[in-house]
C-alpha cells in the first residue's frame, strides 16, 4: 500500500501503526522483510532520511540512498523525476520520496510509496511520530488539548497531524499562528479549534511547535515579527507540569535553548522514538504485507470499538474460536460477569463459589469448609493438599483448547498453564511481571509529578534500623507508616506514638517501611482497563469505603464502594480523575502491563493524590461489572479479555458518562472473630440485597468477607462512616 496521506491509512490504521511501534519499542522483533528501500530524500533532511535508513535495516532491507542531482536540469540529458521513479521502482519494495512539489505521476502496481513530504500537500510519516510521541509521553492521545504554533499554513506535517488528530476527538485545538499564517479552514473540518494568542498555552497538554520560517512577499516576517511566537521560559511558565512540548525539528530560533532541559520538552525524546514508528510504517506499506496478514488472522480484524456488549461480546467469541474459558480467581462470584459469554465452561476460586448453573467450578472453600482472609491468605504459600488437588485440576482442564481469565496472575496457575501452553492461552500478565507493579515503592516513585504529572502521596522511606528516626517524628506529628506490599489496608498503619510504633509495626521481609503525613480528604477507587497502545476503558468510580466501624477491625481495611456518592463529585474533580488514571494507564503500557487495573487516590482539596496502583482486578469490579452489564455496555472482564486479543477498547466513555447512569454501592462486612456459619434464614436489610454469603458449616476466618451488602441507594459522604441506614443494615447482620 502507499502511505500518501494519513487518510490512507485511516483511524484503524494509523491505531494499528502505533500499537506495533510499541511492541517495537518495547522489545517487539521486527519482521525480517528482505529487499531494498529506495530513499528518495530530494530536499534536504537528517532525522527522516537517517530516520527511514535505519528502520530499513531493522526490517532486513537495504536501503539505497537517490542522489538529487541524476535529474538536475544542468545535466546534458536531464530526466524528469517521474520518469526516473517509474523506471527503477520494479526494482525496490518501498521508495520513500522527499520532493520540493508533489510528482505529477507516481509509479503504479510496483513498489509502495511512502510519503516524507511531498511538496506542500502531507507529511504523514511525522504525524505519526508525533501522535506515537504523544501517546507514550502522555499514556493517551484522545481527549488532550493541543496547542499548534507556528506557520500552521506551509508546514506540511501540520497539515497531517490536523487531518489525524480528528480521529481521536481533542477537547480543545487552539492555533496560534500569524496573520496569513493559518492553517486552511477544510483541515480544521471536525476539530473544535479556536485562534490564540501567542503564550496563550495555560491548561494545555500538548504545545506543537511547527516551525516558523521568516517566508517572503505579503506575509514575509522579520526577527522582530516572528519573536513572540518563539516558546522560552516565560512561556513555560504557563504550561502545566504535565504538559509536553514537541516540535518536529529542526528548530532555528522557535524554541529557546534555555528550556531544553525543562523535562516537559520532548522534542529529542520524540526524534529517538521515530525509529520505531519507520519501522512499523514499513511493515505495514511492504507489498503484500497485508494481503499475508489477512491470511494468518486468526478472526475478522475490528473496524471500529463495538459500542454494545452484545457486539464486543461476540468479537470476544469469534476470537477465541473453539477455545472454552476459564476463569480463576479469590472470589468464585466476581466470574458472573462472564456468562453470557457462549465459551464461558469453568471457575477455580478460592472462596465465594459462584454458584452459575452449567458452569463447572472448583471452589477451595467448598472443599476445605473453611473462607480464608483473603488479604492475609497467599494461595502461592499454600502447600496444603487441596491446593495441590486444585493444580491436578487445571492440568486436566487445560488438555484441550483453552483460554484462562486471572483475577491475579500468580505461581500456582503458572504451574498448570506453561506445561499446557501450547494449548492454553493465557489472558493476564506475566505474573513475575505482575509482581513488580504490586510493589508500591517503585510504583509511586515511577509516578511522582516529575516522571508523568501524576500528584502521589509524599512518603519517606526508612531501614528498619532507622526505626529511632521515626520514633522521633512521632514526638512533633502522628504519622501513616506502611509495608511495601500489602492487601486491603492489611501493611498500613495510623500510628500517633512511639510506644505505638513498637506494638504496631507493620509486618514485613523487606528491610524498610514507608512514612507521611496524614493526607486527609475523599477516598477514591477506578476500575479501568489499559490497551498496548496506551488507550482506556474506564469502568467507573467509586467513594472507597475504608477502615468502616462494624465491617473491619483495620483502621484502614478495605469495606467497599459507593459508586451512587461519586455522582456528587464536582464536574472539575471527576475531570481530574480522569487526567490521572489516564496518566497511570500509559505508563502502566510503557512498562509492557495491559488489562484490568485499579487506581486508589485521595481527592483533597480538588487535588488526585494517587495512593496505589492494583495491577489486578479489584474487590469493586464485581459491582462495577454489573453496572456495566444493565447498561448493555461491555464491562471490564470483558475489556481485560479484549485488551489480551488484540481488539480496541469497546467505547471511549468518560467517568463523567458514566456517573449519568443508574449507580449503587456495595458494603463489605469482614467478621471480627472466626466464627463457623450454617444456612441463614430470613430477609436480607431492607434496601439491601446480599451475596458473598458463606453457607453450609463454613468456617469463616477472623477478618475474612461475611457477606457483601448491595444497595441502589449512596452510603457515604467521606467514604469513613456509612448513613443511618446502611449503619442498620450493617448491625442487623452482624447481629
Amino acid at each position: 500500500m502507499n502511505l500518501l496521506r494519513v487518510a490512507d491509512l485511516g483511524p484503524e490504521g494509523v491505531r494499528s501503526v502505533l500499537r506495533r511501534a510499541t511492541d517495537l519499542e518495547r522489545g517487539a522483533r521486527p519482521q525480517r522483510l528482505g529487499g531494498a528501500v529506495l530513499l528518495a530524500i530530494l530536499t534536504p533532511s537528517t532525522r527522516t532520511r537517517l530516520g527511514f535508513a535505519r528502520a530499513a535495516v531493522d526490517v532486513g532491507a537495504v536501503p539505497v540512498m537517490f542522489e538529487s542531482a541524476r535529474y538536475a536540469p544542468t545535466m546534458s540529458a536531464p530526466e524528469t523525476l517521474e520518469d526516473s521513479l517509474a523506471s527503477v521502482a520494479e526494482y525496490y519494495e518501498v521508495i520513500v520520496l522527499r520532493t520540493a512539489q508533489y510528482p505529477s505521476a507516481l509509479p503504479e502496481d510496483s513498489a509502495s510509496i511512502i510519503s516524507a513530504g511531498l511538496g506542500d500537500d502531507e507529511h504523514p510519516t511525522q504525524a505519526l511520530i508525533d501522535l506515537f510521541s504523544v501517546q507514550r509521553e502522555l499514556g493517551r492521545i484522545e481527549g488532550l488539548r493541543w496547542g499548534l504554533v507556528g506557520d500552521l499554513n506551509w508546514m506540511r506535517v501540520v497539515h497531517s497531524l490536523l487531518r489525524a488528530l480528528a480521529w481521536f476527538e481533542p477537547a480543545e485545538v487552539r492555533l496560534m499562528a500569524p496573520p496569513g499564517r493559518g492553517p486552511s479552514p477544510e483541515l480544521l473540518s471536525g476539530l473544535p479549534c479556536r485562534e490564540a494568542e501567542p503564550g496563550d498555552v495555560e491548561g494545555l497538554d500538548v504545545l506543537y511547535v511547527a516551525g516558523l520560517p521568516p517566508g517572503n512577499g505579503e506575509f514575509a516576517l522579520d526577527d522582530a515579527s516572528r519573536r513572540p511566537w518563539r516558546v522560552g521560559p516565560e512561556t513555560m511558565a504557563r504550561l502545566g507540569p504535565g504538559a509536553r512540548v514537541l516540535c518536529p525539528l529542526p528548530r532555528v530560533d522557535e524554541i529557546d535553548r534555555q528550556v531544553d532541559a525543562d523535562p516537559r520538552s520532548a522534542w529529542v525524546r520524540q526524534s529517538a522514538g521515530g525509529r520505531f514508528v519507520r519501522s512499523a510504517i514499513l511493515e505495514a506499506c511492504w507489498p503484500g504485507r497485508a494481503e499475508e496478514d489477512e491470511r494468518r488472522r486468526p478472526s475478522p480484524p475490528v473496524s471500529k470499538p463495538a459500542a454494545s456488549r452484545s457486539a464486543y461480546r461476540e468479537l470476544l467469541e469469534r476470537r477465541l474460536g473453539k477455545r472454552e474459558l476459564v476463569y480463576f480467581g479469590t472470589r468464585g462470584a466476581d466470574a458472573r460477569s462472564l456468562s453470557d459469554l457462549r465459551n464461558f465452561e469453568c471457575i477455580f476460586s478460592q472462596i465465594a463459589p459462584s454458584g452459575l448453573a452449567g458452569v463447572d467450578e472448583v471452589c477451595l472453600e467448598s472443599i476445605t469448609k473453611r473462607r480464608v482472609d483473603l488479604d492475609a491468605y497467599n494461595i502461592d504459600a499454600d502447600g496444603s493438599g487441596p491446593v495441590s488437588d486444585l493444580r491436578v485440576e487445571m492440568l486436566r482442564r487445560f488438555e484441550t483448547l483453552a483460554a484462562v481469565v486471572p483475577y491475579r496472575a500468580g505461581a500456582v496457575l503458572a504451574s498448570a498453564w506453561f506445561p499446557r501452553s501450547d494449548k492454553v492461552l493465557h489472558l493476564g500478565n506475566f505474573h513475575e511481571l505482575q509482581d513488580t507493579f504490586e510493589h508500591k515503592p517503585w510504583v509511586e516513585s515511577q509516578l511522582s509529578e516529575a516522571e508523568v504529572g501524576v500528584r502521589t502521596i509524599p512518603w519517606r522511606y526508612f531501614a528498619d534500623s532507622e526505626r529511632p528516626l521515626i520514633k522521633e517524628m512521632l514526638e512533633i506529628t502522628p504519622l501513616v507508616v506502611r509495608s511495601n506490599r500489602s492487601d486491603g489496608g492489611t501493611g498500613v498503619r495510623f500510628i500517633h506514638s512511639p510506644e505505638d510504633l513498637d506494638r504496631d509495626w507493620p509486618p514485613h521481609t523487606d528491610g524498610f517501611v514507608a512514612t507521611a503525613s496524614f493526607v486527609d480528604g475523599l477516598p477514591i477507587n477506578v476500575n479501568a482497563v489499559v490497551f498496548p497502545d496506551g488507550a482506556v476503558s474506564r469502568h467507573g468510580v467509586s467513594v472507597q469505603l475504608v477502615g468502616i466501624e462494624g465491617c473491619t477491625k483495620r483502621r484502614f481495611g478495605y469495606c467497599g464502594n459507593d459508586f451512587a456518592a461519586a455522582a456528587a463529585l464536582d464536574a472539575g474533580d471527576i475531570q481530574e480523575i480522569d487526567r490521572a488514571l489516564d496518566a497511570v494507564a500509559g505508563w502502566l503500557a510503557r512498562h509492557g502491563y495491559r488489562g484490568a487495573f485499579g487506581m486508589d487516590a485521595i481527592l483533597s482539596e480538588h487535588k488526585v493524590f494517587v495512593v496505589e496502583v492494583n495491577p489486578r482486578f479489584q474487590g469493586s469490579s464485581r459491582l462495577s461489572a454489573a453496572l456495566d452489564s444493565q447498561s448493555d455496555r461491555a464491562d471490564m472482564f470483558l475489556a481485560h479479555i479484549g485488551a489480551f486479543l488484540d481488539l480496541s477498547p469497546p467505547d471511549h466513555l468518560t467517568s463523567t458518562d458514566l456517573l449519568k447512569r443508574p449507580l449503587a454501592a456495595h458494603i463489605v462486612v469482614h467478621t471480627g472473630n472466626t466464627r463457623v456459619l450454617e444456612d441463614l434464614a430470613g430477609d436480607p436489610p431492607p434496601g439491601f440485597d446480599v451475596d458473598l454469603v458463606s453457607r453450609g458449616g463454613v468456617t469463616v476466618e477472623a477478618g475474612a468477607i461475611l457477606a457483601d451488602l448491595v444497595t441502589r441507594c449512596p452510603v457515604t459522604a467521606d467514604g469513613t462512616s456509612l448513613s443511618a441506614s446502611a449503619r442498620s443494615a450493617v448491625e442487623v447482620w452482624n447481629a
